[in-house]
């Protein structure tokens, strides 16, 4: 034992190395209760929370994903129907545009033969009229030809 202590003097070690030890452990058992526990909880606490707000934020996510997914379902449903309403209307109106045309057609055509009618019996009443002038006509000019009245 005396070894011992000769060792420890030579390092410079006395007995006051108790008295260091025992305020070490009853600063170590202050600071652990006032400082070092309540730090501890703190940390525990806020690792906690962010996990919980992790959580909630994954779930947030996954909701708004969802919600995006079921406006596209419903925005691709309501352009279908928006196709199938603009064919059916362009159907409708191709089926009336061809009744519309025909119609015109017929009605033109109709026009046209009475113009046609019309303008033939204005010529034959014309060429009428004028076989009836020509012997007056003819007469007239052998007259002025002739210098003198038949």
């Amino acid at each position: 034992m005396d070894m011992l202590l000769s060792l420890l003097s030579s390092l410079g070690i006395d007995n006051s190395v108790w008295l260091q030890m025992l305020v070490f452990f009853v600063a170590y058992a202050i600071l652990s209760n006032l400082v070092f526990k309540p730090m501890l909880i703190a940390y525990e606490h806020r690792e906690n929370k962010t996990q919980g707000q992790s959580a909630i934020n994954q779930a947030s996510l996954t909701k708004t994903q969802e919600m995006i997914e079921l406006y596209e379902q419903k925005n691709r449903a309501l352009n279908k129907q928006i196709q199938e309403m603009y064919s059916k209307v362009r159907e409708e109106a191709a089926v009336e545009q061809t009744q519309i045309l025909g119609k015109a057609k017929s009605e033109a055509e109709l026009l046209i033969n009475n113009s046609k009618s019309k303008t033939q019996e204005a010529l034959k009443a014309a060429r009428d009229e004028s076989v009836k002038e020509i012997p007056a006509l003819a007469h007239s000019i052998t007259e002025k030809l002739v210098g003198r009245q038949l």
